[in-house]
């Protein structure tokens, strides 16, 4: 398994914080990569695919290293409440509960069979009333209004 603390600490450019922050922080997050490996490799997905997955999720580290720094102590909680509003009001509730149901089901089925249906689900909710609000609606540069079809 890849040693995720000495990786983040490569890859992550976090400045020095007070306090020792920076250490937490890079502690913290390569305990849940290992985490999430580890779940990965318990479900019987090979180690290569397992670290993919789990770089997958972090995505680029520069913009994993801005995300972490956004959220000062204290902050975390509001800064969380701001992104939950921002996701209700630009993203269609159909599309929210696909994502949320997808999400779940994919950490107990294979990249390809996650695929099909990642695909299958997209031309399907392309031909929604919903998608077609969001696309009206950000040609016209004013809020969706969602029917939740």
């Amino acid at each position: 398994m890849r040693d995720w603390k000495k990786w983040l600490l490569q890859n992550l450019e976090l400045p020095t914080m007070a306090n020792g922050r920076d250490n937490r922080i890079i502690e913290e997050l390569a305990d849940h990569l290992e985490d999430m490996q580890g779940e990965a490799l318990a479900r019987g997905t090979g180690e290569a695919e397992a670290e993919a997955q789990v770089l997958a999720w972090l995505g680029d580290p520069a913009e994993a290293a801005k995300e972490l720094l956004r959220c000062e102590p204290g902050e975390l909680l509001p800064h969380t409440h701001a992104y939950a509003r921002q996701l209700a009001d630009d993203i269609s509730p159909g599309s929210l509960r696909e994502t949320k149901r997808q999400i779940y089901t994919d950490q107990h089925r294979d990249a390809a069979a996650a695929v099909r249906q990642a695909n299958d689900l997209l031309e399907r909710m392309t031909t929604a009333e919903d998608f077609r609000e969001a696309v009206v609606a950000r040609r016209e540069k004013r809020s969706p209004r969602w029917t939740d079809r």
